[in-house]
């Protein structure tokens, strides 16, 4: 499954940071393909933790 990945900086893009939660570097967001969170990770996620949430994304999220 090929998917986007998107870094920020939390302190750069406070309010996209405040909009998901994100107090704590690293976190990861998973996204549907709508764009709606399917999962939110505080900390580093394992990799099986993170394929299951992608999986369950119903697809590939678009590139921004």
């Amino acid at each position: 499954v090929d998917v986007a990945v998107h870094k920020l900086d939390a302190i750069e893009q406070e309010a996209l940071a405040q909009l998901y939660g994100i107090m704590t570097v690293p976190t990861t967001v998973v996204l549907d393909t709508q764009l709606r969170p399917v999962a939110i990770n505080h900390g580093v996620a394992p990799l099986q933790k993170l394929q299951a949430q992608i999986g369950a994304t119903g697809g590939q999220p678009p590139v921004a």
